[in-house]
């Protein structure tokens, strides 16, 4: 399964979670979101979502 994970607020790629469900077999797609800056937090999140089309959000 293809997952985008959006870490959270403060957090940054790559963390424990993301981690697990690489490891589970799943393709991650875990984009570095900036803190201080939604909408582009979320034109990023937006442009990840329509390049790769995943699975699961």
């Amino acid at each position: 399964m293809k997952v985008l994970f959006l870490h959270g607020w403060t957090s940054v790629p790559g963390g424990v979670k993301p981690t697990y469900l690489a490891g589970c077999g799943h393709t991650v797609i875990n984009p570095a979101l900036p803190d201080e800056d939604f909408a582009a937090a979320v034109k990023i999140a937006q442009a990840e979502f329509d390049r790769h089309q995943p699975d699961a959000v």
